[in-house]
């Protein structure tokens, strides 16, 4: 099912475009190829604002007079990094180091605003060192998240079940499998989720209507047998915040590989 293009992946296209453009324009480049978006099941964990663009050389070029006219071609694109590297070397530095770089400078801690001042401070002092080249400070970004945290007693008061319930909200917000659809060779999972305007609106969170186990009718007894009232059980709801207590939470996403 089609649905709005994200725009980071929309932004990322469009300057991979105009970096081909650039590239095809160098001597000794054959083709370039320009890898968006991200598959379900991808190697490749970072997010749509990251691309990946393949050039192929032709038999007769000299890579390093190649690799520095492409550096030249690229560097007048304000706010965007860009990191050169052979295909072979930048999957094995990938899978043995958790990052793309020749030297990586990690620094830990739990303030994030405090983490960016230090790798602002790294790579200012960096950036003074000779030979130093494509050097960039990983973006991480905080992403807010809804914190739902169930108060038994007041779940219990209501003859609610806390696993039952949290196995609900669960499906609202981040969704469950519940089937296959087959179309001819491919198979499409079938995902039950509550719409757009309850998963991205945390105050619509809060005013979730619960529903309560029903009430059972009301039954009269008589000399010769049991009467039950023709009335149907009763339902009732609540809103989510009377069981639970909810707050927006800001946890750290890294868009590249390692910290």
């Amino acid at each position: 099912m089609a649905g709005k293009p994200d725009a980071s992946l929309t932004e990322t296209t469009r300057m991979g475009s105009i970096v081909a453009e650039r590239l095809l324009k160098v001597s000794g480049v054959a083709s370039v190829a320009q890898q968006a978006g991200r598959a379900d099941l991808s190697e490749d964990t970072w997010g749509t604002n990251i691309s990946e663009i393949w050039v192929a050389l032709d038999g007769q070029a000299d890579y390093n007079r190649v690799r520095s006219k492409v550096r030249e071609s690229l560097d007048d694109l304000i706010g965007f990094d860009f990191q050169i590297k052979p295909f072979l070397r930048e999957r094995v530095d990938e899978v043995l180091t958790g990052t793309t770089a020749d030297i990586a400078i990690r620094v830990v801690g739990p303030d994030l605003q405090q983490l960016r001042a230090a790798a602002n401070r790294i790579a200012a002092v960096l950036g003074d060192v000779r030979g130093i080249a494509d050097l960039r400070v990983e973006q991480v970004v905080d992403v807010p998240q809804v914190d739902i945290l169930l108060r038994p007693a007041d779940v219990a008061r209501y003859g609610l079940s806390v696993g039952h319930l949290n196995g609900t909200l669960q499906t609202l917000l981040q969704g469950t499998t519940v089937g296959q659809v087959h179309e001819q060779d491919r198979v499409f999972d079938v995902i039950v989720h509550a719409g757009p305007v309850l998963r991205t609106q945390p105050a619509n969170v809060r005013e979730l209507l619960i529903d309560l186990p029903p009430h059972e009718p009301t039954r009269t007894e008589s000399t010769t047998c049991a009467v039950w009232p023709t009335q149907p059980q009763r339902t009732e709801k609540i809103p989510l915040r009377a069981l639970a207590d909810m707050a927006v939470m800001r946890r750290r996403l890294q868009t590249l590989h390692g910290e």
